[in-house]
């Protein structure tokens, strides 16, 4: 197998110079390309184009190319701040990127946490401080709003702060408001759960600036921005020499109409003065307190100037600001400490019993073609020890060769770990071979037009010997434009009285099914059971439970062909028919210890069980079956299928 390369990514834009808007200091933002998120109002949505879109660096290219400010970063105590797209995904970039540019420079991100665990776990050393777009806390309007599952945002802000033990001191928590889907008391509500679960954490509001809002702003200040950015860049600079004991001279600045906050003469005073400062041995420069202050209030002073980077599409742009809801949040500091605030009514529940893992939209696979693999005897010889490593089902990556002589649509087949998505430099030595030349025209054509990541293939057959057509076989994939909605396997549970057990249990005797409604206020925001889904009616008593295992087998509409009630009731509950399965059974509490510290009158059907609660569940349903229930094949008892012996 080859060396693996440099690892690279593909950069949408670099904004110098964010002056107190990503933490303190003077910082440079770096804008990756890639998001697994499809927000509605996206402030990004370049960050979709496909990757050979953008100019793509290594760790020591974007080095390079940021290091002309390292004076100023280190000396305000600024840095670079990653975002796109969802910069979590580049985390080996980032960490090697941590190696080159050393400890000094303050690395922070901008994230929604979407991405798997793993990547969180390689950024937890090498992130200073953590900037977190929440998006919605309702999971139901997550979804809608951006396609993607809130389940990863909730583990990995928790793997953050529970296991990999970031302080909650180097997180910032943004709350947007997002018209159409998190309204002004939605946002304080989950300011409020926020600054409570997070104290130590900051948490800020954000809402909305139309682009009307921000062309004015720009037009307005761009000059002002740069006039005050450039006398600030300077202040920082002649304060250093000051206090280093380096000859800077003054000059006057003679520039005129729009200033960009920095020119070639000031470059060219910072390089002389980082010369000067490596001369006299000093490292770790600092500015004034006065000064720091001044910068970290710079943006305070220029509000209109955010969010004016070229780089950013026109659209719906995030305005960055805490005061935008008019004084209705409360200050952090009003807000009681955690242990003063009583439980609410439902809080035991919501943790640990009931999941954060909603149902959500994936992006299913289709058969394209299947076909076997062209030149493999050539690509792979039949001792090649590449041969122990593939298996079925294996992926394989799919590289277009423009440039192969022998055919204009040629596209190899390599193991992803030897493919790192850039063609042009790929080493078509290390494949393991091609997709005929008569099927690939039309794979050929998708890739030219941009929808490699909307492809995929695996190994459907392999052999090291036998037919030359069978010794790999292939199936590719073409990903669907329209999501499906996949639920979680889990159960849900009901909490009941003896009032409702009694009507279930009649419900059931009289006609084997039961009619119920659920959902609760607001409707749209609950996840509803669906046909199929399993739910626990649970009944608590001083020494024992009272269980039944239902399905359900209709919903809203279809509820008619089974009962003549009214459901169209003008209400915030749907109707459902459920048939039973298992029970009424009565159990013990030493039968169900993992119920001890649960709120079982908290159990709501709009609600998934999480994992664990669903599993124990499942398995003192199959301990009764076991028990209960006579499990020998029916046909060990002939009389069972013969009529004469039945008499």
């Amino acid at each position: 197998m080859k060396e693996k390369r440099d690892v690279k990514a593909g950069v949408m834009g670099i904004s110098r110079f964010r002056i107190g808007r990503d933490g303190n200091g003077i910082t440079t933002l770096v804008a990756f390309q890639g998001c697994p998120l499809r927000c509605k109002f996206c402030i990004n949505p370049d960050c979709w184009k496909p990757e050979e879109s953008f100019r793509s660096y290594t760790p020591q290219e974007l080095y390079d190319e940021l290091k002309k400010d390292d004076l100023y970063f280190r000396a305000t105590e600024g840095g670079v701040t990653f975002g796109g797209g969802e910069p979590a995904l580049r985390a080996d970039f980032i960490a090697e990127f941590r190696k080159i540019c050393g400890p000094d420079w303050k690395i922070r991100i901008e994230t929604s946490l979407n991405c798997e665990p793993k990547y969180i776990e390689i950024l937890a050393p090498v992130i200073d401080e953590w900037i977190i777009d929440t998006k919605a806390e309702n999971p139901q309007i997550y979804l809608r709003y951006t396609g993607g599952r809130q389940s990863y945002f909730t583990f990995n802000l928790q793997l953050l702060t529970d296991q990999l033990g970031v302080g909650q001191e180097r997180i910032t928590l943004k709350v947007p408001i997002i018209p159409g889907y998190v309204s002004e008391a939605k946002g304080r509500e989950s300011y409020g759960n926020y600054s409570r679960l997070f104290p130590d954490a900051k948490v800020e509001v954000v809402r909305y600036k139309t682009e009307q809002e921000l062309r004015e702003a720009r037009e307005n200040d761009r000059s002002l921005k740069g006039k005050e950015l450039c006398n600030l860049l300077a202040e920082v600079r002649h304060d250093i020499a000051e206090r280093y004991d380096i000859d800077l001279p003054k000059r006057d600045c003679t520039h005129q109409g729009d200033c960009p906050g920095t020119c070639p003469l000031c470059e060219q005073d910072v390089e002389r003065l980082g010369n000067e400062m490596r001369n006299k041995g000093i490292e770790s420069p600092e500015v004034s307190e006065n000064l720091r202050d001044g910068i970290n209030a710079f943006e305070s002073k220029i509000e209109t100037a955010r969010n004016s980077h070229t780089w950013l599409m026109p659209g719906v742009i995030l305005q960055e600001t805490e005061d935008v809801l008019h004084g209705d949040i409360p200050p952090k500091d009003d807000i009681p400490p955690k242990d003063d605030i009583p439980p609410k009514e439902d809080s035991s529940a919501m943790e640990g019993q009931i999941t954060e893992v909603p149902p959500y939209h994936k992006f299913q696979n289709v058969a394209f073609k299947e076909c076997a693999l062209a030149g493999v005897s050539f690509h792979l010889k039949y001792d090649d020890e590449l041969w122990h490593e593939l298996e079925e089902g294996m992926e394989v990556a799919l590289v277009r060769h423009k440039n192969n002589k022998y055919d204009p649509n040629a596209v190899a087949v390599a193991l992803p770990d030897d493919y790192e998505g850039e063609p042009d430099d790929f080493d078509f030595d290390f494949i393991l071979g091609y997709v005929p030349r008569s099927e690939n025209a039309e794979l050929a054509a998708l890739l030219d037009a941009g929808y490699a990541d909307k492809l995929s293939a695996r190994i459907t057959t392999f052999h090291s010997h036998g037919n030359i057509n069978n010794r790999i076989r292939i199936t590719i994939y073409l990903q669907t434009s329209e999501p499906v909605l996949v639920r979680p396997d889990l159960l849900r549970a009901q909490d009941i009285d003896i009032h409702d057990l009694r009507i279930i249990t009649y419900a059931l005797l009289a006609g084997g099914t039961f009619y119920a409604r659920f959902g609760g206020s607001p409707l749209q925001e609950k996840i509803l059971p669906t046909v199929g889904e399993k739910i626990v009616f649970i009944h608590e008593q001083p020494k024992h439970y009272v269980v039944l295992l239902m399905r359900v087998i209709a919903e809203k509409e279809d509820c008619r062909r089974f009962t003549e009630a009214v459901i169209d009731r003008d209400d915030d509950r749907l109707p459902f028919i459920l048939t039973n399965i298992i029970g009424p059974i009565s159990l013990e509490k030493r039968e169900c210890r993992f119920l001890k510290d649960v709120a079982i009158k908290n159990f709501d059907a709009a609600s998934y069980l999480t994992e664990e609660l669903s599993d124990e569940f499942e398995r003192l349903f199959r301990i009764y079956l076991a028990n209960k229930v006579y499990c020998d094949n029916i046909d060990a008892d002939p009389s069972i299928d013969d009529p004469e012996l039945r008499k």
